[in-house]
């Protein structure tokens, strides 16, 4: 095969490294040079094509053979290590990377696929061509080694806004959202959270981020102001209206009927009332309109050209 026929390491579904120790013991690895990865994947190759024409009469059955190439062949990475560098033979431990679920099948048939990697090594590097630059004499071993966990470069933010979920908006604890079940309704929802707010539903915050989009039509010296449950008082009573948006000097409560007012009709018209005798009118939408981009949209219309009068 001429040079430019050769495959190139990239089109492998593997990478080739050496791995050392250091005076504490701790691991470190090179990627192999393009001479030593060649060699290494010629091993493995005639390895597999061992373990297809020997394999059958170990284990009698052609599906366990081919079971073991399919697991062999997603391996991710082969670490070559000298484990006995003050002999004459290198002594060299391969240790197979592979996936989780591939794990098994190569560890029970652990002594085939040795056996077959050494044979392979003596047939690519024969003896009389005198100490072989990468043998199997260390063995064969199978691992699996974990992604690592991938954190998002703002989860401080995250954090911050999971601690401030524990309370309200104005700091109080909010009523949270109730989950119906067979038995009734469980005490507790998770809430939403979004630019340090809490939110108790998807629907107030489908509103919210309506509401914060159309803010943007506005002058920065005469916009819209957007309190998600702010925490509110009137004539011994402590609740939180679901949105209160405000506008020179203006103001207009929006309530969210979902899974939360269910079954407390009296409680709702009661709560009303009273941000009313405050001097708030109010504009209800149900939740499973909230669901739908076009009514959300049409309910921010209706409740800007209240407060507002007209479009800016």
């Amino acid at each position: 095969m001429s040079e430019s026929e050769t495959p190139s390491r990239a089109d492998r579904d593997y990478v080739a490294v050496w791995q050392h120790h250091d005076y504490h013991g701790e691991p470190s690895e090179v990627e192999m040079d393009e001479d030593a990865a060649d060699d290494v994947h010629l091993i493995f190759g005639d390895a597999v094509r061992l373990i297809i024409s020997d394999g059958l009469d170990v284990l009698k059955s052609r599906e366990a053979v081919w079971a073991i190439i399919y697991h062999l062949n997603r391996t991710i990475k082969i670490a070559v290590c000298p484990t006995d560098t003050d002999m004459r033979w290198s002594k060299h431990l391969w240790e197979l990377i592979v996936p989780e679920e591939s794990l098994p099948t190569l560890t029970e048939n652990h002594t085939l696929i040795e056996i077959c990697f050494e044979k392979a090594r003596s047939r690519i590097f024969p003896d009389w061509m005198g100490v072989p630059k990468i043998d199997v004499d260390g063995g064969i071993k199978f691992s699996v080694r974990p992604d690592p966990v991938e954190l998002p470069m703002d989860w401080h933010v995250k954090i911050r806004q999971a601690l401030q979920a524990r309370g309200g908006n104005q700091g109080r604890d909010v009523r949270r959202p109730r989950k119906q079940t067979e038995s009734g309704y469980s005490p507790s929802e998770p809430m939403f959270t979004e630019d340090t707010f809490v939110f108790r539903s998807t629907g107030e915050l489908a509103i919210y981020r309506e509401l914060k989009r159309r803010q943007k039509e506005y002058r920065l010296y005469e916009t819209i102001g957007i309190l998600p449950l702010p925490g509110m008082r009137v004539s011994g009573h402590s609740f939180e209206p679901d949105i209160l948006v405000t506008y020179r000097g203006r103001v207009i409560a929006i309530e969210i009927d979902g899974v939360y007012h269910k079954g407390k009709w009296t409680e709702d018209k009661t709560r009303e009332a009273l941000i009313r005798n405050a001097g708030i009118p109010v504009e209800r939408i149900d939740a499973a309109d909230c669901d739908s981009p076009e009514q959300v949209k049409a309910f921010v219309d209706m409740i800007l050209n209240r407060i507002v009068g007209t479009q800016p």
